[in-house]
């Protein structure tokens, strides 16, 4: 029987947009900050920040919607020849007739990640523990310049999967930090910094995929040549 669209391995449950900033929650979520000697973490993360007159329990944060650009769109859509499915037990592509995916354009976009303490001293362990943990430190250096159109510079940064968009990933590092003080927020027992992270994924679609048909040539020499 032929394999159909359903039977496709990767599913899309989010936009490409949501998906990135899907994956930047969890990474926030998932770290752990070195708080004057103690373990640290967020306790929650917000897509906005809720009304006014709830309580939100800090430390906190916020990843803010962001516009996204279409950069290095292309005319024909390139395959990624790792999706096309059916494949074997190995996870290779038999070469049948299947779906798979193809990139279609880079996106970038510049996240807004607002983080919230209660304190000026609680406030400096998680601004650098954002800084270690978009530059890997507990790693080696990865090199994101591949996911940046254009790039001729090594870059480090991080790599996340998204899971909700076809399970490809995106490369994410730091652009700049900005402190957010003001009387009020004070008052509130609030201290804010705001992170811009820039992110940069492939965009792609889902369709049928068909092998190419070799092509034989028959040549014949004339014996009268």
């Amino acid at each position: 029987m032929p394999f159909t669209k359903d039977q496709y391995s990767l599913k899309r449950t989010l936009s490409i947009r949501a998906a990135m900033a899907r994956a930047i929650e969890r990474a926030l979520l998932e770290h752990q900050f070195d708080v004057h000697g103690r373990a640290g973490e967020f306790a929650a993360v917000y897509d906005s920040w809720p009304d006014y007159t709830a309580r939100i329990v800090v430390p906190a944060a916020v990843v803010l919607p962001t516009p996204l650009r279409y950069v290095a769109a292309r005319m024909t859509p390139a395959l990624i020849r790792e999706s096309w499915e059916p494949k074997d037990g190995e996870g290779k592509s038999l070469g049948l007739p299947g779906f798979g995916l193809y990139k279609t354009a880079d996106v970038e976009g510049d996240f807004q990640v607002q983080i919230r303490t209660p304190t000026e001293g609680e406030r400096d362990p998680y601004v650098a523990g954002m800084e270690d943990l978009w530059t890997a430190s507990d790693t080696d250096p990865v090199d994101v310049s591949g996911f940046q159109p254009g790039s001729t510079e090594a870059r480090y940064g991080v790599i996340l999967d998204l899971p909700e968009y076809y399970n490809q990933c995106a490369g994410f590092w730091l652009l700049e930090q900005l402190p957010l003080d003001d009387a009020d927020k004070v008052t509130r027992e609030h201290r804010e910094t705001i992170f811009t992270i820039r992110g940069v994924a492939s965009q792609v679609r889902l369709g049928p995929v068909q092998p190419m048909k070799p092509i034989v040539k028959l040549e014949f020499q004339d014996p009268n040549c």
